[in-house]
């Protein structure tokens, strides 16, 4: 009799309940790989031996244009090669520093909640700054608009004396120049006769910058002049401002004359300006354009004798300024400095009430206020970016909670469990997690006892096909071979073979009632008895 071979637990290769730890992530390339196995590197290596060679050649002598074609194109590459180094380096940071979840919450939050508030502290500094640039060249021009009126009183104040004494030009002129001067003491007044007249040319002051006019302009108008010119300065081709004011002397044959007074803008007028307005100018150089038309060009001079520019300090005053030869219009423009809160101190005075609480002026009482409220804001502000970094904190430190979990269940741990301290939709994912892996330990452990049960079973059942005749039997005349195939992996199917005498041969054949481990055993004790008796 032959067997068949014994019958596996299962048909298909077994695979593991556990899935496979992942691949490791591909190693991380090196600055040597870096160079030497991308294209980026091996430009960057090719275009700076080049570079070398060229140096070393252009010490020893001059470069052929070919030598320059070469170091425009290793220039070219190094370019290249260090903006596509420069783009690995952003996206490597950018990677490392976003990979946290807590990291891309606290920037978002930066994003949406500080970078706004920062925009609009700037708006409302440059907002600020542009309100009182405007402020202190508004002062400053108005004071300077009123010294251009205080001339013009001047001129038109010594033009009606003389008009009443035409005798005493002279000692009109020293008067009014003398009352004038103790406010401005550069002021110079003249006497211009008109063509023909017989009054003499007066001069009352020094006239610092040029000779005073022989002559009344052609361009001034029928009733006088007053504003800002410009005149010849002390450098050629230099040109000076200076605010002049003319006003005609009519007697009873017509015009006799004219007054000019004359005031020079320099330090000294700038000086007087600070002192009621607060705002200080420094005299500047203009040169003449070449076109008249043309404004006037700043050759040196500006606040504080320098250029420089900074927030809540320097402005800009624009002049229309005449030129006196032709009396053309032109523009010009003086650098100013301030102090801000000089300047808030002007305008607060300005306010008579006091405030009774604080003993103040109603200025320094709403500074106070928007003191308060800025002090306020940058409370608010940072109990805020707390509050969002604490909350940040409480999201990432469950999400990394989680992502530990997941961790631990992937290198087999399903014994492990996330605390659960919030009872948010992220405190319900964690309870869910927590029963998802005690499901899986629980199958796991199903899986291990059924696997357990099945090498045993068949391990009984090797033992039970030992039990049963091995290998063909031969008989004179006859040949027999048995088969037993079980329903299970055991059951109680049993036969046998016996010599008897005279050459006979005996079959036994049996079948335990039922299946499975039971008649199995049955069959066993079968096999026994039936040895015992044979």
């Amino acid at each position: 009799m032959r067997r068949l071979p014994d019958r596996t637990t299962a048909g298909a290769p077994r695979v593991p309940f556990l899935p496979e730890p992942p691949p490791g992530t591909e190693p991380q390339q090196t600055a040597a790989d870096l160079l030497l196995r991308s294209w980026s590197g091996r430009l960057f290596i090719v275009s700076t031996i080049l570079k070398l060679l060229v140096a070393v050649i252009r010490r020893i002598g001059t470069l052929p244009a070919f030598i320059e074609v070469l170091s425009s194109a290793a220039t070219i590459g190094l370019v290249i090669s260090l903006g596509y180094f420069t783009w690995r380096l952003f996206m490597l940071m950018k990677r490392r520093l976003l990979w946290r979840v807590r990291r891309k919450l606290i920037l978002s939050y930066i994003f949406i909640g500080v970078v706004p508030v920062l925009l609009i502290i700037g708006f409302v500094l440059v907002s600020a700054n542009v309100v009182s640039m405007n402020i202190a060249a508004y002062l400053f021009k108005d004071g300077f608009d009123g010294i251009v009126a205080d001339m013009e009183l001047a001129a038109q104040s010594a033009a009606t004396q003389i008009a009443e004494q035409p005798t005493a030009v002279g000692e009109m002129l020293n008067r009014t120049q003398s009352a004038i001067s103790q406010r401005y003491p550069g002021v110079a007044l003249a006497f211009v006769p008109v063509e023909g007249s017989a009054l003499p040319a007066e001069i009352a002051g020094r006239w610092e910058h040029e000779a005073p006019p022989t002559a009344i302009p052609y361009w001034t108008p029928a009733d006088g002049f007053r504003g800002t010119t410009a005149v010849a300065g002390d450098e050629p081709g230099e040109l000076q401002l200076v605010i002049r004011s003319l006003a005609r002397i009519r007697g009873p044959k017509g015009v006799i004359g004219a007054v000019l007074a004359d005031l020079p803008v320099n330090d000294r007028l700038f000086d007087a300006l600070k002192e009621s307005t607060g705002v200080k100018a420094v005299t500047p150089r203009f040169s003449a354009p070449e076109k008249t038309e043309s404004p006037l060009q700043v050759v040196s001079g500006g606040a504080d004798g320098n250029s420089s520019f900074s927030l809540f300090r320097n402005s800009l005053a624009f002049f229309d300024t005449t030129d006196w030869r032709n009396g053309r219009p032109r523009d010009a423009t003086i650098a100013l400095t301030y102090d801000v809160v000089e300047l808030w101190d002007r305008l607060s005075r300005a306010q008579s009430q006091r405030v009774q609480l604080t003993g103040s002026s109603l200025g320094q009482a709403i500074l106070f206020v928007l003191a308060a409220v800025a002090i306020l804001f940058l409370i608010i502000q940072g109990v805020a970016v707390l509050m969002g970094l604490a909350l940040a904190r409480s999201i990432t430190s469950s999400i990394h909670e989680l992502f530990m979990g997941t961790e631990r269940v992937r290198q087999g741990d399903f014994t492990h469990r996330i605390n659960i301290n919030t009872k948010d939709q992220l405190g319900e994912l964690a309870g869910s997690f927590n029963q998802m892996t005690g499901s899986i330990e629980g199958l796991l452990l199903t899986a291990a006892e059924k696997k357990r049960m099945e090498e045993e079973l068949r391990i009984a059942r090797q033992i039970q096909m030992s039990l049963l005749p091995r290998g063909p039997v031969d008989a004179p005349g006859l040949g027999v071979t048995a088969l037993c195939v079980p329903a299970r992996e055991v059951g109680g199917d049993y036969y046998d073979f016996f010599r008897l005498p005279n050459e006979r041969l005996g079959v036994l054949i049996a079948d335990v009632s039922g299946k499975g481990t039971s008649a199995a055993l049955y069959m066993a004790e079968l096999k026994g008895l039936v040895l015992a008796l044979s």
